[in-house]
């Protein structure tokens, strides 16, 4: 296989920057993985708080336990 499938698979299915690391440009690895990293930070965050916002409409009553209340 050549090294430039392994990267882009590595890149693809493993981590952004994974491929680029594989291939020893270690600068742009890392800028590419902190980025992914710090976005799938960011969206973890994001569901946590709507997570949390709607367990406390729920518990106080202002959002019915029902699935299409929910989802609006």
């Amino acid at each position: 296989m050549k090294k430039s499938l392994k990267a882009t698979l590595l890149s693809t299915l493993a981590l952004p920057g994974a491929g680029h690391y594989f291939l020893k440009k270690r600068k742009v690895a890392y800028v590419l993985m902190g980025l992914s990293l710090a976005m799938l930070l960011a969206i973890f965050f994001r569901l946590v708080n709507l997570i949390n916002s709607l367990v406390v409409d729920i518990s106080t009553g202002k959002l019915a336990l029902n699935v299409s209340d929910i989802s609006e």
